[in-house]
């Protein structure tokens, strides 16, 4: 596992000694973690802390863990080991045995490739090795009989090694279905991450946990996985991530502290399978030890995963147990130091809640990250990160503070150094859309990155199970104009479409598919269908399939557009499984562009109250509409039009807006897809702002109010 996720190559935390000794011995004894994590550990050529807060016998005596010497490996501790005084003679410990020892169950050490290879994949397989329950010591025993069989003919252990054998990373206690949460620490994320907007954020986590990137985890035990939804702040909770923050403070804003007061008051989904990921807005970075040690900025890590947090009755139990309190330290706290790379900081509350909460091994799952720049580099962006985290709770939820630390060992880990994918992005670029198209000038999927995670049975780094090419589309233009055009996409490769919420026909926005106008400049550039983008005009997509998609016009939703004649026009298609996508530019013909136009109903009256409204173009009556209604794209001749509206009962003032004049009247050209908005306003309402009596306005503060920006005031504020 990868716990503390690291740029550029892999440095080690020292840990000092920050727990009493009496209860170091407790948590080695005691700990669900240590004998499959080191059953599965090489001790290797770099430091590596042998177990959960635990102690080794190096040259005859009994010390903390750290260092061990090359060419060496780890054995199990025996219960009722002591700590003190001398270990001669020791071999049934998490103590380093040279390979040539005899190790507890009677097996050889080397790991010179002796023996058959395939003998050790059967033994081990045998085993339960993804899933054991570390409860069970008795299954624990045999687990780690068996891994040692198979280390005695030359698998090797996590970070590989040279000689022999078979890489596995540090997997246990799999979560078999997670369901993956998203929690963003700031109420205007959209505003504060402009390039990273939540729909957008919502989208891409639904999509990749609906591709192979998944599937390929089936190896270790993980099933499926699902989204269970993105969350901004809960009223109750803080409402923004200071730009500076700790894991944990009794005192001040942190991070453990809005996760609980989110599971207490948010609303979340809840679960043992349930997996959160905490994310920091760009402008906000996690920092330890009073701001000695910033992520992403003076030390290395950039994220990382974890369990339980101190307000559980076992979280507030373990830090006392370790001298930490819900009010700070308490007598009798031995401090120490850790190290994080060249910076040596003293254990705070916050480090040491961390030590503590290793003991146990219970949710909630959390990882956490930010989408500041600073914690991305070329190639692994903040999606990249996320993905990192998430793979890593599934497969290995509750690390010991030494994986923590140390930041290697896990089947994401293995593969920091090995280019992932952008799955979702097309071959051919994406023009930014501008206006109306997106919500920025940057499309999310420009930034996508995935990461690669470690596979035991192909002995390599993958990306997911799936390579499916996608084929260019061949587009036929098949009836309708302007709006209503549909198109008619043949090709190979399509993929299937991945149940709810993928609906095809239903959803007008999906991961998988795009129409962009490439030609216009960039003012009228727009961009319909992809909700990675958070595209704002809709592509009705009728029908999909491996070898057909129908698309049946662009959705209307209060949003204008021109398709001129001779435009060139990009459509691009995303397998759902694999990720990849081809592209293909279709040209406009006149008739194909002919323009239309679209009506939409407001009407600021109680619904009980609401007048029967009939809408008129060019005094020909196109039918009634109700409060928050549009007609469909209505196809009309390049001029000018006028759009008028009928009351079923006087009493009531009627207004023309968006693109209609005061007077109603809108004049379409060539290519033009336009909208007007008619709202219908009760002469008795009083209010200078346009709002009835007990409501106000939460509009654009332009000194008019449109009927459905009116709050009430029960509900101060805007939402």
């Amino acid at each position: 596992m990868r716990a503390i996720r690291l740029t550029g190559r892999t440095r080690s935390f020292t840990r000092g000694s920050a727990l009493p000794i009496a209860l170091l011995v407790q948590l080695l004894i005691l700990s669900p973690f240590c004998l499959p994590a080191l059953a599965q550990k090489d001790c290797g050529t770099q430091p590596y802390i042998a177990c959960s807060s635990g102690l080794v016998c190096r040259d005859g005596t009994w010390v903390a863990s750290g260092s061990l010497e090359k060419g060496t490996r780890c054995t199990t501790l025996p219960a009722g080991a002591g700590a003190s005084g001398t270990c001669n003679g020791v071999k049934s410990n998490p103590l380093c045995v040279t390979n040539a020892t005899s190790t507890s169950d009677g097996t050889q050490g080397s790991t010179s490739g002796s023996g058959s290879t395939s003998a050790c994949t059967a033994t081990l397989r045998s085993c339960t090795r993804f899933n054991c329950i570390p409860q069970d010591y008795a299954s624990l025993q045999s687990y780690q009989t068996c891994v040692q069989k198979c280390l005695s003919c030359g698998r090797l252990q996590p970070g590989g090694g040279t000689t022999g054998g078979e890489v596995i990373g540090t997997v246990g206690n799999v979560v078999t279905s997670p369901l993956y949460v998203n929690l963003y620490w700031d109420a205007a994320w959209d505003a504060d991450n402009p390039t990273e907007p939540k729909a957008s954020l919502d989208a891409f986590t639904a999509a990749i946990l609906a591709s192979s990137f998944v599937t390929g985890l089936a190896e270790y035990g993980v099933t499926s996985a699902s989204y269970g939804g993105g969350f901004t702040p809960a009223p109750t909770c803080p409402q923004k991530a200071p730009v500076t923050v700790s894991y944990w403070d009794p005192v001040n804003p942190s991070i453990m502290g809005f996760l609980n007061c989110e599971l207490q008051t948010g609303g979340l989904p809840k679960g043992p399978g349930v997996i959160y990921n905490v994310i920091l807005p760009a402008y906000s970075l996690e920092s330890e030890a009073g701001g000695l040690a910033t992520f992403c900025s003076n030390v290395p890590p950039v994220s990382w995963h974890f369990h339980d947090t101190p307000y559980s009755a076992e979280g507030t139990a373990a830090l006392a147990a370790a001298g930490i309190g819900l009010s700070g330290f308490l007598p009798g706290f031995s401090e120490g130091n850790i190290s994080f790379g060249s910076v040596v900081v003293t254990v705070t509350v916050s480090l040491g809640a961390v030590q503590a909460l290793e003991t146990l091994s219970q949710g909630p799952i959390y990882t956490i990250e930010s989408a500041n720049t600073s914690c991305t580099s070329a190639g692994a962006g903040f999606t990249s990160n996320l993905l990192h985290e998430m793979v890593e709770a599934a497969t290995d939820p509750f690390p010991p503070v030494g994986t923590v630390f140390s930041g290697s060992g896990e089947i994401a880990d293995l593969c920091d150094t090995t280019p992932g994918t952008s799955p979702f992005v097309p071959s051919a670029k994406v023009v930014p859309a501008i206006l109306p198209g997106s919500l920025n000038g940057t499309p999310f999927t420009s930034l996508i990155t995935v990461p690669s995670y470690w596979s035991f049975d192909k002995q390599q780094c993958i990306t997911g199970v799936d390579t499916t090419a996608v084929g260019t589309p061949i587009v036929t233009m098949n009836s309708g104009n302007g709006a209503t055009l549909s198109l008619i996409i043949a090709g190979s490769g399509f993929g299937v479409m991945p149940p709810a919420p993928f609906l095809v026909p239903g959803a007008g926005t999906l991961p998988y598919i795009a129409l962009q106008d490439i030609a216009q400049n960039q003012a009228q550039q727009w961009q319909a269908g992809n909700s990675l983008n958070a595209d704002l005009l809709n592509l009705n997509v009728a029908s999909w399939s491996d070898k057909a998609i129908t698309v049946n016009g662009i959705g209307q939703v209060g949003k204008d557009f021109t398709m001129t004649s001779a435009d060139t026009v990009q459509l691009w298609i995303c397998n759902p499984a694999s990720g990849n996508c081809n592209a293909a530019n279709v040209m406009l013909t006149p008739a194909a562009t002919a323009p239309n136009l679209a009506v939409a109903l407001s009407i600021a009256e109680p619904e009980q109250n609401a007048p029967y409204v009939v809408i008129y173009i060019d005094g020909k009556s196109i039918g009634s509409l109700g409060d928050g209604q549009a007609t469909s794209w209505i196809p009309l001749k390049v001029g000018n039009h006028t759009v008028s509206a009928k009351t079923s009962n006087v009493g009531y003032t009627i207004t023309y807006e968006e693109d209609c004049n005061a007077n109603g009247q809108v004049n379409l050209i060539d290519g033009a897809n336009r909208n007007c908005l008619v709202s219908v306003v009760n002469d008795n309402i009083v209010n200078n702002s346009g709002c009835q009596k007990g409501t106000h306005c939460c509009g654009a503060g332009n000194g008019k109010c449109l009927p459905r920006q009116c709050v009430s005031n029960k509900n101060p504020g805007c939402p």
